[in-house]
């Protein structure tokens, strides 16, 4: 019975000490509020390609593009509210800008002989992609000491993306038509947005009560589709990937 009575006040002091510990070791974003200011990069992503066709002398012609990955710096911002404990809820709007090229080729049937195809191949540079990505994120943030802490986030993303296309090529067709030769190609841009999905991590390191460092490694993708005009009635749709790996580092303001 004394045992009894002596374990008692000592099982209360343990469970009053694990409380404590616990509630010291929980997860604290340190306020409601967090505020990213990123910049970074999207690494280079596999280029994409199209083979149109469209009728010419009575016969098929055919231009065939292909087009160099891209890569660019990448900005971006957001805003994370707390919901609950360690669960929170938020927001992130990038952009990203690059230049790059395409090869194309182009064969055209010949005017007096059927089966008799002239092609001509050529480049065109300095084709501009803009991408813009905004990505909602359910997080979780995972302490690892005072300072560091570890914020996971998965979500839907939309992007939109404005990108320069070789709609057609121009060329010089003279008698007696055995040859074609290059003018150029003919560029425009197209926009499309889609709806995909991200999944990311985050280290936090604060160095003071409202302001931290965070570095961001995200994987984002989502399917656009570009429909240039063509020079008959066939439509033409050209697919590329949005998004990819994206990583990038910046300064993080806690409220």
């Amino acid at each position: 019975m004394t045992r009894v009575r002596l374990l008692t006040p000592s099982l209360a002091l343990v469970v009053t000490l694990c409380a404590h510990t616990a509630h010291a070791q929980a997860p604290d974003w340190g306020g409601r509020w967090l505020i990213s200011a990123t910049g970074g990069m999207q690494p280079n992503r596999k280029g994409f390609s199209e083979e149109a066709t469209f009728e010419r002398n009575v016969e098929t012609a055919t231009l065939g593009t292909k087009y160099a990955g891209f890569r660019g710096n990448l900005f971006e911002g957001g805003l994370d509210v707390r919901l609950w404990r360690n669960l929170g809820l938020g927001v992130q709007l990038g952009s990203m800008t690059d230049r790059s090229g395409a090869v194309f080729d182009l064969t055209v049937p010949h005017p007096f002989f059927f089966g008799r195809n002239r092609s001509v191949v050529g480049e065109a540079t300095g084709l501009k992609r803009e991408q813009l990505g905004l990505h909602v994120r359910l997080s979780y943030l995972v302490p690892v000491s005072r300072r560091f802490s570890v914020l996971v986030s998965a979500g839907p993303s939309v992007f939109q993306v404005r990108q320069g296309i070789v709609a057609g090529v121009q060329y010089a067709d003279v008698y007696p038509f055995d040859v074609i030769t290059l003018v150029g190609p003919t560029i425009e841009t197209r926009r499309d947005t889609s709806l995909g999905f991200n999944v990311a991590s985050e280290v936090l390191w604060r160095v003071g009560r409202h302001v931290g460092f965070g570095g961001m490694l995200r994987f984002a993708r989502a399917t656009v589709e570009f429909h240039p005009s063509s020079e008959d009635s066939r439509e033409r749709t050209i697919s590329s990937i949005a998004g990819g790996f994206q990583t990038g580092g910046g300064l993080r303001f806690i409220f």
